[in-house]
């Protein structure tokens, strides 16, 4: 008996001992292999040592990487409002083609994905009320039966995809309205700073707009302000038989969130004077600054470059700089995140160390931001009739972007951008300044929304 008993007891042992094992072992693996994060973060100063004695100038720069989709275990659910412009100059091949290429769009999506379909010409109409994907045979039914006439009422038409994309709202969805117009807008507001404004408005609420702009009458200043204040993709498509490529694109984008509601707080230090994030909506209370992105895509790095203005100091005298905490909400494991980086400088009397610590990465940005507000003013001069302005300033542009390449030891994403100022000073001689002007705008929102994959940048 005691023998039996002495065995049960060898035995109970050596079953908690394997169970131990098991969930230990079950515990490390998640411990050492947890599901990556949605966001890579590289927070830095362009100058990590200054001159000792006098305040200057130095920008704080924050790159925010999105890990590549195909590593995440799914994709996020969408809120898709499609609004479409059917005034009259939509007819013909136009509307064709839009019609197929909102139908591709449709297969694409899943059961528990929502989608609605607004159209407008003189005013806006829903003709699919927001709702998932259950029956997709009947909204391709509906896409089917669109025709074209009347005027563009596109404030209306955005504004009325906002209200069904509002229906499901969710911060774990990816809420985006897509625009198509080939026109002007001729009904309600009409102007970009209108526009920008509801973009502005559309981005607090979690909601991005894409704008596809199709053919050469559409008012590109109106399309690239909302969907560059939304913080959406903004798109010329000179043919209508692209528009299908477009929605792919789009598509791609939207399918690929790994981050959404991507809030950045800057807490400056000490006397640390913030001046302006480039390029960016930001909001400045004393030695805050706020500022966000909707979504980030995977393999998308985007940044912000905060200008600021840095007190004098002692030399050996190290100063924090600033506090940055972002949170976001990983799109995947539908999970708030936050994170934090302290940055500081450290003061000396040796030009050669400030010199050698300069970060030539963040120099690029701040040298291309520059150059691409100046290529704005550029657009202006010639939308004047100044083309011998524009010429002389689009020069000088092009001599100083020159300069900057030529002292950059990573000068591939100025190398690009020089490109592209050189093709807009050929293009002001064009007699087809109305289409050239579009690929210009088009250019200009991608620099100005950091629009860069990550193996695009170096």
């Amino acid at each position: 008996m005691v023998k039996q008993m002495t065995r049960l007891l060898q035995t109970f042992m050596a079953l908690l001992t394997l169970v131990f094992f098991i969930n230990t072992n079950a515990s490390d693996a998640k411990k050492y292999n947890p599901q990556p994060k949605a966001l890579a973060f590289d927070v830095a100063l362009s100058d990590v040592s200054i001159m000792a004695g006098s305040q200057q100038k130095a920008y704080l720069n924050i790159n925010i990487t999105g890990q590549p989709s195909g590593t995440r275990t799914k994709r996020p659910q969408t809120n898709i409002a499609f609004v479409l412009d059917k005034s009259g100059s939509m007819s013909g091949l136009k509307m064709t083609q839009a019609k197929q290429a909102l139908e591709m769009a449709i297969s694409r999506l899943h059961d528990n994905d929502v989608a609605s379909l607004i159209v407008y010409d003189d005013e806006a109409k829903v003709l699919w009320p927001a709702a998932t994907m259950q029956n997709p045979a009947q909204l391709l039914n509906t896409i089917k039966s669109i025709g074209a006439n009347g005027s563009t009422a596109l404030f209306a038409g955005v504004t009325q995809g906002s209200y069904e994309i509002k229906k499901y709202l969710d911060k774990n969805k990816v809420n985006r309205v897509v625009l198509i117009s080939d026109g002007m807008a001729n009904v309600g507001p009409s102007k970009p700073h209108e526009l920008a404004e509801l973009g502005r408005a559309l981005s607090k609420q979690g909601i991005s707009v894409s704008t596809i702009g199709l053919g050469l009458g559409y008012n590109e200043d109106l399309m690239a302000q909302l969907a560059g204040h939304s913080d959406g993709n903004h798109y010329f498509v000179e043919n209508a038989d692209k528009l299908a490529n477009v929605f792919d694109s789009e598509l791609g984008d939207i399918f690929s969130v790994v981050a959404q509601d991507i809030n950045i707080n800057i807490i400056c230090k000490g006397g640390v004077k913030p001046i302006r994030i480039l390029g960016r909506d930001e909001n400045i209370f004393g030695q805050n600054i706020k500022t966000n992105f909707n979504q980030i895509y995977g393999n998308q790095q985007r940044h912000i470059t905060l200008e600021l203005l840095i007190p004098a100091g002692h030399s050996g005298e190290k100063m924090s700089v600033a506090d940055v905490i972002i949170d976001y909400n990983d799109a995947t494991i539908k999970k708030q995140i936050s994170h934090n980086n302290l940055v500081a400088v450290t003061f000396t009397d040796n030009q050669e160390i400030v010199e050698k610590d300069k970060n030539p990465l963040i120099y690029n940005n701040v040298n291309a931001y520059q150059a691409n507000e100046m290529s704005k003013q550029v657009v202006d001069l010639r939308d004047k009739g100044d083309l011998e302005g524009a010429k002389k300033l689009q020069s000088l542009n092009i001599s100083t972007l020159s300069k900057q390449v030529s002292s950059s030891k990573f000068p591939s994403k100025l190398k690009e951008q020089l490109e592209q100022e050189e093709q807009l000073l050929d293009s002001l001689d064009d007699a087809n300044w109305n289409k050239a002007r579009k690929q210009v705008r088009q250019k200009q929102h991608s620099i100005d929304t950091q629009q860069v994959k990550k193996d695009d940048n170096n």
